[in-house]
């Protein structure tokens, strides 16, 4: 309970806020009221990105990124398995 405690300050402190959820289609924070329920999310907004964290699961992010005209997503355990097929040849 205290390390999640500790987490959840770090996180707030690098421009993460709390939402009670996320809206992947408006790709914004949704919350209901001021009193959130856990889990809740961290989402943190960047120029070119955006980033989410599930309370209960903080270990694991959700990034979404602008790649011009369309957003996608991606996650840590995707980003690297997609580093292992980019450096496989074909003969």
């Amino acid at each position: 309970m205290i390390l999640t405690s500790f987490y959840s300050c770090i996180l707030l402190t690098d421009g993460y806020k709390k939402f009670q959820t996320f809206d992947e289609y408006k790709l914004e924070g949704v919350s209901n009221n001021e009193n959130l329920e856990y889990p809740f999310v961290y989402v943190k907004k960047d120029i070119d990105s955006i980033t989410v964290i599930i309370s209960n699961d903080i270990k694991n992010k959700i990034h979404y990124v602008n790649k011009g005209e369309y957003w996608y997503s991606i996650t840590k355990d995707q980003l690297k398995r997609s580093n292992i097929y980019k450096s496989a040849t074909i003969p």
